[in-house]
């Protein structure tokens, strides 16, 4: 997950910045992490009726993108 949060923000801020403007700056970061539950049952939301789960089958991440170009900020 590390490598894909790095390469996302290479590869933003080389094919976004501009190289006629010298103090134009693009900040980008990028992080995932695992939230996967640790313990169970665990409730499963989202249905008419009512699930749970007593393992896992695949882990689960939470990801965010965040780009700053100076001026404004997108999350």
């Amino acid at each position: 997950m590390i490598a894909w949060a790095m390469a996302t923000s290479v590869l933003v801020g080389v094919f976004t910045a501009d190289p006629t403007k010298g103090s134009a700056k693009l900040r980008a970061g990028a992080v995932a992490f695992d939230i996967t539950p640790t313990t169970f049952p665990v409730l499963i939301n989202g249905g008419m009726t009512s699930a749970t789960a007593t393992r896992v089958k695949t882990l689960l991440h939470a990801r965010s993108l965040v780009l700053d170009d100076g001026n404004s900020r997108c999350a």
